[in-house]
């Protein structure tokens, strides 16, 4: 990494390979969209790599990973969207939905500067972003600055000082429709810890390998500062979850895979989700509709 930012690289065809292989791995992952069917810890865990690759790589003139992985442009956007800046016990704030078997703890952890570094010369995601990262880890946040895993680095480097923060109402919405990964995930607003995000999960896609949980048309809430509706931790069973099952739970392993019938969003931000599954025991099928109404004004529709 260090040769790539920081001298020639001699090596060019291993450069080149690492390049290839990082896309394909970022195609696999994503699977053609922008969010990873492990969880949102899972989307950014990996990004603390792929990010500073990114910037590497385009530096070097290897190629540019924005351009070659459809969706990869907006990893750095999908931690904020997904959670509330909502202080935690370890004196940072976020809590995010927990898909699959993941944790609903903080966002990121170490790769949240790096997302500037990736994006750069993209201003206006630059300002919606830098409002984000203002409010989750910086002055106006926990004011810990990514530190974890050495992420405080990318900060330095590539926090985008001389940029004025936008509302990223303005520039992402507040709704996320990812019709591959079947899910559904709106926020009623961008204005701090008290937000409320609602998450529907059809999970349509599951990752070879990768965690798991069974939480095929799952619900998730989030808001007014607390959790309101939560997974069932990493344990593989169905207890806890919140899912709907029309007959008998599946068993351990058994995590099945729904679809994601209808997403809609709408102008005032309000947004709808249904999302249904046939249990393979049972022959029975199960429908979930949630929405969530919004009281912030001027957003736009986004699919």
């Amino acid at each position: 990494m260090r040769r790539l930012v920081c001298a020639p690289w001699r090596r060019r065809r291993r450069a080149l390979w690492a390049f290839s292989n990082c896309v394909r791995h970022l195609n696999a992952n994503l699977g053609g969209a922008f969010w990873n069917p492990e969880g949102v810890g899972y989307l950014s865990y990996p990004f603390e790599f792929t990010s500073v690759f990114a910037v590497a790589a385009r530096r070097a003139g290897l190629g540019d990973l924005v351009q070659e992985v459809p969706g990869y442009r907006d990893t750095g956007l999908v931690p904020y969207l997904a959670s509330a800046p909502i202080p935690t016990r370890d004196r940072q704030r976020g809590i995010c939905v927990d898909l699959s078997d993941d944790n609903p703890g903080q966002c990121f952890n170490g790769g949240a500067g790096a997302v500037f570094g990736v994006l750069a010369g993209d201003d206006r995601r630059l300002a919606a972003l830098r409002w984000c990262y203002d409010r989750w880890e910086g002055a106006l946040g926990s004011g810990h600055y990514d530190a974890g895993r050495g992420g405080v680095l990318y900060s330095l480097l590539w926090y985008p000082e001389t940029i004025e923060p936008l509302d990223p109402s303005a520039v992402f919405g507040r709704a996320l429709v990812d019709r591959i990964h079947g899910i559904g995930l709106c926020r009623n607003a961008w204005d701090g810890e008290h937000d409320c995000v609602v998450a529907l999960n059809a999970c349509s896609r599951r990752p070879h390998g990768g965690h798991a949980g069974p939480d095929t048309n799952a619900l998730r809430i989030i808001g007014l500062g607390a959790v309101f509706v939560v997974g069932g931790g990493r344990t593989g069973r169905t207890a806890g979850q919140s899912n709907l099952f029309p007959g008998e739970p599946p068993p351990r392993g058994d995590r099945g895979r729904g679809v994601l019938e209808f997403a809609r969003t709408e102008i005032n931000g309000s947004a709808t989700a249904a999302a249904a599954w046939e249990c393979a025991r049972t022959g029975a099928a199960a429908r979930l509709i949630t929405g969530i109404p919004s009281h912030s004004r001027g957003d736009q529709r986004r699919e």
